[in-house]
């Protein structure tokens, strides 16, 4: 991962096997370990740079993993997906003096506002892949009861599948 240490986390013991096998340096399931304290007393320096995507618990417990001058890239929120605004507001109030005493940052990250990027990005990616450097999984629906997603029709399905956090990966439909 470009010279960084990766921490990553996820909710099954395959999974953490998944991320063991694309190289992930310290694989941590959720469901399982206890991620603030295993943050708090091995990475007591903080975290510089966190890519959080799921919300809730785990965002707070990201924010107060913030190394000084860290940065917190928000690219969604899949735990509030259900609801208007992901998260209830009300216990991010002391959100503001977190940040400051960190000298920290949090920036939202929406793709389709790169877009300019994505040739040049998508050939390093590319690069990195081919020379073996990244890895990659796509999952069709491996574990889906409705078998693999295949066609338009299945895409409710998918996002079904999604929702569940049975993936591992990213999922995909094929065709």
């Amino acid at each position: 991962a470009a010279g960084c240490k990766v921490i990553g986390t996820c909710s099954t013991d395959e999974k953490v096997q998944f991320l063991r096998d694309i190289g992930c340096d310290h694989p941590i399931n959720y469901k399982t370990e206890d991620l603030k304290k295993i943050l708090r007393d091995e990475y007591p320096a903080g975290i510089d740079c966190i890519y959080e995507s799921v919300g809730g618990d785990t965002f707070e417990t990201c924010v107060k993993s913030l190394a000084n001058h860290g940065n917190l890239i928000i690219i969604g929120f899949i735990t509030g997906y259900e609801n208007q605004l992901g998260f209830p507001m009300g216990r991010f109030a002391a959100l503001p003096p977190m940040l400051l005493r960190r000298s920290a940052s949090i920036r939202g990250f929406f793709l389709f506002h790169h877009t300019k990027k994505w040739t040049a990005q998508f050939a390093r990616l590319s690069s990195l892949y081919e020379s073996g450097k990244m890895k990659s999984l796509v999952d069709y629906g491996r574990h889906s009861a409705t078998g693999p997603f295949r066609g338009i029709d299945s895409i409710p399905d998918a996002v079904e599948y999604l929702d569940s956090a049975c993936y591992t990966g990213t999922p995909r439909r094929r065709g």
